[in-house]
This record gives structure tokens, C-alpha cells and sequence, in this order.
């Protein structure tokens, strides 16, 4: 079984997930893998975005996402003009990433439906996505659907949004020891 849980409750993960980042996206940002996880790290909020949620088997972490107030965000100057198109919107999911030998259990799902949760816990009313690579699974989740398509980083993209309120349920969280952990529904 995996829960999904605030990065906030488990810090010695972070360090984990910065690596998962930087190997599958940050690889040519010439920041670092410390700067990536020191980003994370930010992140690592329980009440506001950003706020970086992980996938637990046990103690191990296997994936994680993270609500942010903007992702299209980029120093490159060729993508200007694409980040000035999308900067209204706000908030976004961000890094959706599970470690391949746990893919294809339904831990992406998990974690969509448990950033979607906490969004709506913090009041988002319509929550933002852009994948070159899974849009079917944003599609099937995100049902107001595709907003457009562009081209971001040397890629095509698509950009996607979900009204979450009034009628995306109560958020399935249980308190343990005070902190709320993601529990999903059957």
C-alpha cells in the first residue's frame, strides 16, 4: 500500500526526490542538482504552494509531485514569449514523477488526486497542468480539459485545467500526530 504524504512530514526525502528531478528534468539547467533540491526543499511547506507531496511504500520513497503558483517559469529568453502566454494562470501541478520499478500501480494517479485534494484544502479554485509526455493521464483527471497547445523547452506541450471548486469532494485527509496525510477513497 502507498500513502502520499506532505515532503513537509519526511525531509530526509528531499534530498532523494531533488535527485528523481534532476536526472529526469534538470540535467541541462546549469544551477545544479543543489540548487534543484534546494528548490524542493522550499517546497516543503504544509499550508501554502508550494508545497511538494511524496509517495510512500513504507518509509521509501517512489514519487512525488508538487503544487506551484507557476511552472512555466524559464531564465531562456527563446521561451519568453511561451511563458508570457500562460503567466495569468496560476496554480499548477509540477513534477509528477514516480521511480519506473513502482510505475504502472496507480501511484501517479495517487498522487494527482492527493495534490488536487491539498489544492482544495488551500482554497485553488482551478488547478493548471502541462505535459509533453502524459497528457491522458492530466486528460482523464483534469476534466475541463485541454486549454492549448504549445511548444515549451523543446517540446510539444499541452495545457490542461481542472475547476476544483464547488464540486471536487472534501479532501480524504486523516490527522496523524497532528499532520494530515493524504488517505485515498475506494
Amino acid at each position: 500500500m502507498y500513502r502520499v504524504e506532505p515532503a513537509a512530514n519526511h525531509p530526509d526525502v528531499v534530498a532523494t526526490v531533488g535527485g528523481w528531478h534532476w536526472t529526469e528534468w534538470g540535467h541541462a539547467d546549469p544551477a545544479g542538482q543543489v540548487s534543484w533540491t534546494a528548490g524542493l526543499r522550499h517546497a516543503s511547506n504544509l499550508d501554502m504552494i508550494p508545497m511538494l507531496l511524496v509517495a510512500l511504500a513504507g518509509n521509501e520513497p517512489v514519487g512525488s509531485i508538487t503544487l506551484v503558483q507557476h511552472d512555466m517559469d524559464t531564465t531562456n529568453e527563446r521561451w519568453r514569449d511561451v511563458v508570457e502566454r500562460w503567466r495569468g494562470l496560476t496554480s499548477w501541478l509540477s513534477g509528477l514523477f514516480v521511480v519506473p520499478e513502482h510505475r504502472g500501480r496507480g501511484i501517479g494517479s495517487q498522487l494527482v488526486r492527493a495534490s488536487e485534494a491539498e489544492a482544495h484544502r488551500l482554497g485553488v479554485k482551478r488547478l493548471y497542468v502541462y505535459s509533453s509526455d502524459a497528457e491522458g493521464l492530466y486528460r482523464d483527471k483534469h476534466d475541463d480539459g485541454l486549454l492549448g497547445r504549445d511548444f515549451h523547452e523543446d517540446e510539444a506541450v499541452a495545457v490542461m485545467a481542472k475547476d476544483l471548486l464547488p464540486h471536487y469532494p472534501a479532501p480524504p485527509f486523516v490527522e496523524r500526530a497532528g499532520v494530515p496525510v493524504y488517505t485515498p477513497r475506494n
